[in-house]
């Protein structure tokens, strides 16, 4: 599953079987099951992180 919210700014990805899109004018947010690779982690230094329950 793959939201956007564009007056926000962010984009939220929930399924961790579905690679994530990267968009420049939008700020990933991630679900604890979608995996974030290296690359990722070193230009950004972080990601956000979203678990629903």
């Amino acid at each position: 599953m793959d939201i956007q919210f564009k007056d926000r700014g962010l984009r939220v990805h929930l399924d961790g079987a579905v690679a994530p899109v990267r968009d420049e004018g939008s700020e990933p947010v991630l679900g604890v099951s979608v995996p974030v690779d290296r690359d990722t982690l070193i230009d950004r230094w972080y990601v956000h992180r979203i678990r629903l329950e």
